[in-house]
């Protein structure tokens, strides 16, 4: 979503406050943001990916999706693609990839917006497909990527400039234990050069030497 920062903070503020008044109001009308599939495997090196799937209770313009992870330095994200039944698909980021994600609420919007004029009626649309890669040395273990939520949160807006905001959505990863198959292609890998060199290095016998 493409407004003005004083602008969307003004808005989200009013949003978060008003949904705390009403008891999280804001979160509860029905909007949702999913992933799927909801957990993913991948080990260090590869990637994997989830398509967003985006369900609103209120006509809308444009989305915004800000994403965190669980483990620092651990996960970027390496393309994002619009999907084609979508009502929105430009996209709101405009920088290069990759974009490592951190702990914290401030990665770029990998959300869109519309190319049209008018609102697009409430409903539930798959937006696009993300794909994250692993970086090379995370440790063995379960991590998360969510959106971020509150004022600085994943939202919907209409044309009018209204933010909605959305609850958290989250993938689950999976980095689990080299395989056998790739700590046999990793020993080779380290074996070969040196057997290479020596059978380079190593001397004639003198038995096969010709006598003249």
């Amino acid at each position: 979503m493409r407004t003005k920062p004083a602008q969307r903070l003004l808005g989200a503020s009013c949003c978060f406050i008003v949904a705390l008044l009403l008891g999280s109001a804001g979160f509860a009308r029905g909007d949702s943001l999913t992933f799927s599939p909801t957990s993913s495997t991948a080990g260090d090196g590869q990637s994997f990916s989830f398509t967003v799937t985006l369900n609103t209770t209120h006509a809308f313009y444009g989305f915004s999706l800000y994403l965190e992870s669980s483990a620092a330095s651990s996960f970027s994200v390496t393309g994002e693609t619009a999907a084609t039944s979508s009502p929105i698909t430009d996209p709101n980021f405009i920088g290069s990839f990759p974009v490592l994600l951190t702990t914290t609420a401030n990665s770029p919007d990998f959300g869109y917006s519309s190319t049209g004029t008018t609102d697009i009626s409430a409903g539930t649309y798959t937006i696009g497909t993300i794909t994250i890669a692993v970086a090379a040395s995370v440790p063995v273990g379960t991590f998360t990527i969510n959106t971020t939520t509150g004022i600085t949160g994943s939202e919907y807006n209409d044309a009018e400039g209204d933010i909605f905001l959305l609850p958290e959505a989250t993938e689950t990863v999976s980095v689990p234990e080299p395989t056998t198959a790739a700590l046999i292609v990793c020993i080779l890998a380290a074996i070969l050069p040196r057997r290479s060199k020596a059978s380079i290095a190593r001397p004639t016998p003198f038995s096969t030497l010709s006598v003249h």
